[in-house]
C-alpha cells in the first residue's frame, strides 16, 4: 500500500513493521486462517479472548475454538473474494475464560489474484493487551486487506497533522471521499474542544507519544461528520517510527461510540441532576441538538387523558432571540394524532425528517418556522411500552440530511428520555395525589372538629330534656315509658362521649407540632395518679422501669399511657392485673413495651383494634367508645413512631411502640432484639 503525502512525505510505510504493530496492539482479536479454516496465526487480543495459549491455538479449526457458527460465514467470505468485501456478522463466541460472549466478527479474505489463499477474522470485543510481537506469518497483503476492507476506521497523518491516507471505513464514518480527506489537517476533523496539538505539554498523551514515553494512547474525541454533526469516537493513536526510531507519521484508529456516549450522558444528567425536571431535560436536549448539528430543539409531551401532544417550556435555541414567531405559535398549539409533523409522528411512532420545510404545507406553525429561517426539521418520538410519551423536534437553518446510523442511534436513545419524562409524570402524579390526600385529611380533620363541636350542644339539650322529663313525670310514667326514657338518656350520654372522643382524635395532628423534651417518668407518674382509684379497686400491680426523655407533646403522651394502662386494668383476667412498662434502645429509636396478664386478643383482631370506633366486646361487657387505641395509634404516628400488639387469647397482651431518640434519625430500623421486639413488616 502506498501514498503520496506531498513535500513532507514521511518515510515509506513498512506494512510489516507498522501495521503488524497496529494489529498486534489492536483491542480486536485477529485470527489468520489457512484455506481449511485452521488457525495459523493470531494476535495477543485473540489469546486473551479465547483464554488459549499460542501453541494450543496453532493448527486448530476456528470452529473448535470459538464455536460452530463461524463455518458458514467463512465460506461466504471465500465466495466474496473477488469483490474484496468483508463479511460482517454478530454471533456468540465460546471462550475458555468467560464462557459464551456476544461478539461482532468481520472476515477478510487475502487473495493471490482471484484466489483466496487465507482468511483473517477480526472479533470485537476483545481484551486489550500490552504490545506484543505479531508472528511473521501476516504479510503485506493481509495488512492491505485489514486497511482497505476492515470495518475499523483508520487514517494516517504526518507530523504536521496533514492526512495522507484514510481507509474506506473512515470515509464511510465521516462521509468524506478520499480526495477531500487527503491534504486536510486532522485537527479540522476534531471538535475544537477535543483537540490535542502536537508539542502540547503537561499530561497531554499526544505529547507523551511525541516524546516517545508511550507508543500509543486511547481517548474519547468528537469528530465532525461532513454534514456538520459530531460523532463521538474512541480513537487510538499510534506513532509510526522509521529505522532510526524517529516518528515518521501517526496512525489513528477510530471506533464510533456516539450511541454509548449519548446514552451515558443522558443517564448521568437524569440521575445526578439536583435541579428541576425541566432544567435537566433541557440540558439533555441541548447536548443532543449540538451533537446532531441543529440550531433549535423543543420537547413536547403526550397527555394520556386527552390523547394530545402538548408543548412545554423545554427549549434549546442556539441564539435566544431566534424563532420569535415560531416559538410563540408553538406555545399556543396542541396536536392531535395525525395533525402536522408532530401529530403524524405521534400516530405513526416513527421518526420523521423533513429536509425541505419551505415546501411543506403542513401547518401554520411550520409556515412560521420557515418565516423565521428554518429549513430542516427532525421529529423523534419517545416511546415507552409502545406508547408515545413525548416528541423531540430538532430544527436547522440550512438544508441538511441526517446520517442514517445517527438517526438509528437517536431513535434508540429517545426512549431513555421517555423514561425520564415518565418518571416526572409519576412524580407529578404522586405529588398531586399527596396534595389531594393532605387536603382531604385537613378537610376531614376540620369536619370532625366542627361536627363534633356542633353536635355537643344538641346532644346536651337532648340529655337535659330527657332528665327533666324523667324528674317531672317520674310518678306518671309506666314501666315501658321509664325504660324508653332510660334508653334515651343512655344513648345521649354514649353519643356525647363518642363526640368528645372524636373531637380529641381530630385535634391530635395540631397538638403534635408542639414538641418539647418530655421526661416519660413524669408522664407515667401522672397517669398512675389519675388511675389510682382503678388500680386499688382491681388490686393491680404496675411495675415501671426507668424511662427515657423524648421529644413530644406531654398531654398526648399522657393519653397514650393512660389508654394502654387503663385497658390493661379494664380487660383483666381472673387474677389481679399486673402491668409492666419498660423501654430499650433499638438503633435510632426507643422501643417501649406495655405488658399485661389480661384476657388477650386473638391474632385475627390485632389490626382491627386500632381502627376508630372498633369494639371487640359488647357494651354490657366493657365500657368505652372504641376509639382509645385509634387515638393512641395516631398520637404515636404523629410522633414519628409505630404501634403494634403481640397477643393471644387468655395469655395477656404486649403493646409495643417506638419513639425517636432525641437528635437521632426518626426512622425505626428494627435491628437486633428478640423477634417479639420487632414491628411486623
Amino acid at each position: 500500500m502506498s501514498h503520496a503525502p506531498g513535500s513532507n512525505e514521511p518515510a515509506e510505510w513498512n506494512a510489516r513493521s507498522i501495521l503488524a504493530s497496529l494489529v498486534s496492539d489492536s483491542p480486536q482479536a485477529v485470527f489468520g486462517l489457512d484455506e481449511d479454516g485452521r488457525i495459523v496465526t493470531a494476535n495477543a487480543a485473540a489469546y486473551a479472548l479465547t483464554g488459549v495459549t499460542p501453541a494450543e491455538l496453532t493448527g486448530q479449526l476456528l470452529d473448535d475454538v470459538l464455536g460452530p457458527r463461524f463455518s458458514s460465514h467463512l465460506a461466504d467470505a471465500a465466495r466474496h473474494v473477488r469483490s474484496n468485501e468483508p463479511v460482517a456478522f454478530a454471533t456468540t463466541a465460546m471462550t475458555r475464560a468467560a464462557g459464551a460472549r456476544p461478539v461482532y466478527a468481520t472476515i477478510l479474505p487475502e487473495r493471490s489474484g482471484e484466489v483466496a489463499i487465507a482468511l483473517y477474522v477480526l472479533v470485537t470485543p476483545a481484551t486489550p493487551t500490552a504490545t506484543s510481537t505479531l508472528p511473521p506469518d501476516i504479510g503485506e497483503a493481509t495488512m492491505d486487506a485489514i486497511f482497505n476492507a476492515g470495518a475499523t476506521a483508520i487514517l494516517l497523518f504526518d507530523l504536521d497533522g496533514v492526512i495522507f491516507a484514510a481507509n474506506p471505513a473512515l470515509q464511510r464514518m465521516l462521509a468524506y471521499d478520499v480526495a477531500t480527506l487527503r491534504g486536510m489537517n486532522v485537527l479540522d476533523l476534531v471538535h475544537a474542544a477535543d483537540r490535542l496539538l502536537p508539542g502540547a505539554s503537561g499530561a497531554d498523551p499526544f505529547a507523551d507519544l511525541v516524546a516517545g514515553t508511550r507508543d500509543h494512547y486511547q481517548a474519547i474525541r468528537r469528530y465532525r461528520h461532513s454534514d456538520g454533526h459530531l460523532i463521538w469516537t474512541q480513537v487510538t493513536v499510534y506513532a509510526a517510527r522509521d529505522g532510526a526510531g524517529e516518528i515518521a507519521y501517526f496512525i489513528a484508529v477510530l471506533q464510533d461510540v456516539t450511541e454509548l456516549k449519548l446514552l451515558e450522558d443522558v443517564a448521568v444528567i437524569a440521575n445526578e441532576t439536583t435541579g428541576s425536571f425541566e432544567a435537566a431535560l433541557e440540558t439533555i436536549v441541548r447536548e443532543l441538538a449540538i451533537q446532531l448539528g441543529f440550531q433549535a430543539a423543543h420537547v413536547l409531551v403526550a397527555q394520556e387523558r386527552t390523547n394530545r401532544v402538548l408543548p412545554t417550556g423545554i427549549w434549546y435555541l442556539e441564539d435566544p432571540d431566534m424563532l420569535p414567531k415560531f416559538c410563540d405559535l408553538t406555545r399556543a398549539t396542541t396536536f392531535s394524532p395525525g395533525a402536522g409533523h408532530v401529530g403524524k409522528v405521534f400516530a405513526s411512532r416513527v421518526a420523521t425528517l423533513d429536509r425541505d420545510l419551505p415546501s411543506s404545507t403542513d401547518s401554520l406553525r411550520i409556515a412560521a418556522a420557515v418565516e423565521d429561517g428554518l429549513r430542516t426539521g427532525l421529529f423523534v418520538p419517545m416511546i415507552i411500552h409502545g406508547d408515545v410519551v413525548g416528541i423531540i423536534e430538532f430544527y436547522a437553518q440550512h438544508d441538511r440530511d441526517v446520517d442514517p446510523a445517527l438517526l438509528s442511534a437517536l431513535t434508540r436513545i429517545a426512549p431513555q428520555l421517555g423514561w425520564f419524562v415518565e418518571r416526572e409524570r409519576a412524580r407529578a402524579a404522586l405529588e398531586q395525589k399527596s396534595e389531594e390526600l393532605e387536603r382531604s385529611n385537613r378537610d376531614l380533620d376540620r369536619f370532625a372538629s366542627v361536627a363534633s363541636h356542633d353536635l355537643q350542644e344538641p346532644l346536651r339539650a337532648i340529655g337535659r330534656c330527657a332528665e327533666l322529663l324523667k324528674e317531672r313525670h317520674a310518678g306518671k310514667l309506666d314501666e315501658d315509658a321509664g325504660q324508653l326514657m332510660h334508653f334515651i338518656l343512655d344513648g345521649a350520654e354514649r353519643m356525647e362521649a363518642m363526640v368528645a372522643d372524636l373531637l380529641r382524635y381530630s385535634r391530635i395532628s395540631t397538638g403534635a407540632r408542639e414538641f418539647t423534651l418530655i421526661d416519660l417518668n413524669e408522664v407515667v407518674t401522672d397517669v398512675l395518679q389519675d388511675l389510682r382509684v382503678a388500680i386499688e379497686e382491681n388490686d393491680a400491680t404496675v411495675e415501671v422501669a426507668e424511662l427515657p426523655a423524648v421529644q413530644g407533646n406531654f398531654a398526648q403522651l399522657h393519653s397514650v399511657f393512660l389508654n394502654l394502662i387503663g385497658n390493661a386494668l379494664k380487660y383483666r383476667g381472673d387474677t389481679p392485673p399486673v402491668v409492666k412498662i419498660d423501654a430499650r434502645i433499638r438503633g435510632a429509636a426507643w422501643l417501649f413495651a406495655v405488658r399485661d396478664n389480661g384476657i388477650g386478643i386473638a391474632p385475627a383482631y390485632h389490626d382491627q383494634i386500632f381502627e376508630i370506633f372498633r369494639r371487640l366486646h359488647g357494651r354490657n361487657q366493657y365500657t368505652g367508645t372504641g376509639i382509645g387505641l385509634a387515638i393512641v395509634k395516631r398520637i404515636i404516628e404523629q410522633h414519628h413512631g409505630r404501634l403494634w400488639v403481640e397477643s393471644e387469647e387468655d395469655r395477656g397482651s404486649t403493646f409495643f411502640f417506638t419513639l425517636p431518640v432525641p437528635g437521632g434519625d426518626t426512622r425505626y430500623d428494627g435491628d437486633t432484639g428478640a423477634p417479639e421486639d420487632r414491628p411486623p413488616r
